[in-house]
Order: C-alpha cells, then sequence, then structure tokens
C-alpha cells in the first residue's frame, strides 16, 4: 500500500454506547460476577476509547500478503498470545469458537421469545440493541413484556446474562452495524456459557481484526473487529518501557491499566500528524518487543 494514500473515513466503535453501559449497571448486582467470569478483561472495554486517528493511521502499514504491520527496518504482528494476555481469555487447550448460522425461528425460541409477538423485530438476521435492552437489561423487562415471553421468571433472569454477553460481543469486540446485534452469536455465547473450559473467543477475536485491517484497506469503511484492542496492542509495543520500572506485573487487568501504564509516555504522540510522523520513522530498536508480563 502507498502509505502516502490515506484511508477513507473508516467507521469503527470509538467508546462503549450508553445503553450497554445503563444494561452493565442494571444487571451487574445480579449477574456481574458470572458475566466477567465469562469475559475476561474484555468487560474493560465499556470504559475505554479508541483514538481513531491512530488506528486509522497504523493499518495504512499493514501488509495483507505477510500479515504484519512494515515499518522502516522491521515487521511486527499480532498473536494469538498477545491478545490473550491482554483480554485476560485463555486461548491453550481450548477449541476456537465459530459462531453458527441460526434461522430467526430458532433465535426466538432459544430466548424464550413469542414468534407471533417478537417476529417483526429480527430484520435480515439482525435485532436492533435497544429491543434486547428492553426486554432483558431491566428488571422488570419480564412483567412489562410478559406475553412476549414462552417462560417463567426464573428461565428469564437465567437467560439475562447471555444476552447482555451476546450484544457486549457484537456491539464492542465484532461490530456490524451501529446499534444492532447479529443473532447468530446467540449459538456461540451459549456454547462459551455451557462450557467455558472447551471453547476460546481469542482466535475469533484476532481473526477478525486481522480480516478487518485487510477490507479497510482495500477501501472498505467499516472496522468491523475490536479497534480498542488493536490499539492497546500497538501502544504496548509502541511504548518502550524500561522493563524493571513496571509496576504493574501484578495489577488489575491490562485493558483497564493500559492508560494507566502510558502515563509515563514522555512526548508520546497526539494528533494525526504527531501520528503519521511518529509511524513513518518508527525503527526496531525504539519499540517494545515483548510485553513485559508476558514470559
Amino acid at each position: 500500500m502507498n502509505l502516502n494514500q490515506d484511508l477513507p473515513d473508516i467507521q469503527m466503535v470509538v467508546s462503549a454506547p450508553h445503553i450497554l453501559q445503563n444494561w452493565w449497571q442494571n444487571i451487574c448486582k445480579i449477574h456481574g460476577a458470572e458475566i466477567l467470569g465469562h469475559l475476561g478483561a474484555l468487560f474493560s472495554l465499556l470504559g475505554t476509547q479508541c483514538d481513531k486517528v491512530f488506528v486509522t493511521q497504523l493499518m495504512r502499514f499493514w501488509e495483507p500478503s505477510t500479515i504484519t504491520f512494515k515499518f522502516l527496518d522491521f515487521e511486527i504482528t499480532t498473536t494469538l498470545e498477545e491478545f490473550s494476555s491482554i483480554t485476560e481469555l485463555p486461548v491453550r487447550g481450548r477449541l476456537p469458537m465459530i459462531p453458527s448460522a441460526i434461522c430467526t425461528g430458532d433465535f426466538l425460541s432459544l430466548l424464550d421469545l413469542h414468534i407471533f409477538w417478537s417476529l417483526r423485530y429480527v430484520d435480515n438476521r439482525q435485532v436492533e440493541l435497544d429491543y434486547l435492552f428492553q426486554r432483558f437489561g431491566h428488571s422488570e423487562g419480564y412483567y412489562e413484556y410478559q406475553r412476549e415471553f414462552e417462560c417463567t421468571r426464573g428461565a428469564w433472569e437465567h437467560m439475562r446474562p447471555r444476552v447482555f454477553v451476546m450484544a457486549f460481543l457484537r456491539v464492542m469486540v465484532f461490530s456490524i452495524r451501529s446499534n444492532f446485534v447479529d443473532i447468530n452469536i446467540l449459538l456461540m455465547v451459549i456454547n462459551i456459557f455451557n462450557d467455558p473450559q472447551r471453547f476460546s473467543l481469542v482466535p475469533m477475536i484476532l481473526a477478525e481484526v486481522l480480516r478487518s485491517m485487510k477490507t479497510c484497506i482495500r477501501g472498505h469503511n467499516l472496522f468491523g473487529g475490536c479497534s480498542m484492542l488493536l490499539q492497546i496492542w500497538a501502544r504496548e509495543h509502541f511504548y518502550h518501557c524500561d522493563p524493571l520500572m513496571d509496576f504493574y506485573m501484578g495489577a488489575r487487568n491490562r485493558i483497564e491499566s493500559h492508560e494507566d501504564r502510558l502515563q509515563n509516555w514522555v512526548g508520546a504522540p497526539s494528533g494525526r500528524e504527531d501520528w503519521h510522523t511518529f509511524l513513518n520513522n518508527l525503527t526496531g530498536d525504539a519499540i517494545q518487543w515483548k510485553f513485559s508480563w508476558i514470559r
């Protein structure tokens, strides 16, 4: 790719929508521990801001043929181990999670929603985030929409954390369309809850980031991968810290503590021109090749 050529205006998730944050506040007291157990550090994306300018500038250096970022005198690429360590989601000894196609009727049936009342809300295998929030995000959602459910209050309560994780993953990690959720992700989430020791989300997360970069540099204007994870991965490498001065070896998760670690980055680039100059002049002796917390 011509590094002097700007990419088109690329749409990506830069922060969590308020509806998802409100949903978490409504559900965390009852299901918080269960949800965190399946999302790992990914949950901290709710409080993360993405620098769209930086991520867009970074993608100019992506080379699909070698699956690497190419800079002046070195190449570097994302790895499963790095994404696993950032997200705190295990990958070794696990099967990669793959979404399965599901028809609208089966989707509604798994959520115990009456097809007659609910079918019109699913369009082209997508459902509005607000539709799910109104029915599963509020503590009184079951009684407010009781005629739409074909289950007991207990079964509805059991399904609530699964629907939240489905919405979270589709909005924050596998974005396809603003404020819409792809119904095909539901089976994957149910499998994660039913057999958490068998599957890993990490390969799918990384694959979607790689796929999204490839499509964007070819002219697509939607980054469907997790731009926030890509940003964290890159900035952790670009900030060449002193490993003896890493005060965060045993700290809170790597996503939540990322900004704190970078506070000591004196002269950190800011804005399009700064990042453009920084990335164009970046050399292999100026980066952090290995995350200090990875053995």
